[in-house]
């Protein structure tokens, strides 16, 4: 799917936005990922992506917002750039209660965004690792897979954001007694629903006319 003019402006303000992050925190975003494959390879693991390619999951999330809510995203970003991130900051989303209440606030304000971001991508690392498992014992079975470090057991380390360790392990239980796979890795069309869209274009027309109203007063 070809992006659209503004999708390119959204994603090339979020990137901004993550690099700003990173010059506050003085981190590179993404470090966490990159240690992980180097300690990976250091012990002779194999790396696996189990993670949506980020293009669809931005594609997706930008259809999935309305009008309103991009609006809204993109004043969010855009007054986040002015905004001096701390480690501070970053500690206390290490809190339990603390980042329960903040994946709250994101699902209660843009809902399409947490499913898109949070709920698919849980399912699909969940279904990548279900099916890197299944992979794995069956190479077991055949006596094609070396186990004697790990004393006979096949071990899978999962390194994965902290917003996404409650799905994962909710939807891990999920699959195994559903035993769906199609249901963690397709999924329907993100766009906002008619009533969305007419409550947009309502409020919308509202505001465009009590400007208009002001104007000619």
């Amino acid at each position: 799917r070809k992006q659209s003019s503004l999708e390119s402006v959204f994603r090339t303000v979020l990137a901004l936005y993550l690099s700003k992050v990173g010059e506050d925190l003085q981190i590179e975003v993404g470090t966490e990922f990159r240690v992980a494959v180097q300690e990976a390879r250091r012990c002779g693991a194999a790396v696996v992506f189990g993670d949506r390619p980020v293009g669809t999951t931005l594609s997706r999330l930008w259809q999935s917002l309305t009008i309103l809510q991009k609006l809204r995203i993109f004043v969010q970003l855009l007054m986040e750039m002015f905004v001096t991130h701390t480690e501070s900051m970053v500690e206390q989303l290490k809190s339990p209660a603390l980042l329960d209440e903040y994946m709250e606030n994101i699902m209660h304000s843009f809902p399409s965004l947490a499913r898109v971001l949070l709920d698919e991508r849980d399912k699909w690392m969940v279904h990548e690792l279900a099916k890197l498992h299944e992979t794995l014992t069956e190479r077991q079975e055949q006596g094609t897979l070396d186990v004697q470090g790990c004393r006979g057991r096949i071990v899978m380390v999962a390194v994965v954001g902290m917003g996404h360790k409650k799905g994962i392990t909710r939807h891990w239980a999920a699959y195994w007694k559903s035993k769906r796979p199609e249901g963690y890795t397709e999924f329907p069309d993100p766009s906002p629903s008619l009533t969305e869209a007419s409550l947009d274009f309502t409020l919308l027309t509202g505001c465009g006319l009590l400007v208009l109203s002001w104007a000619c007063n």
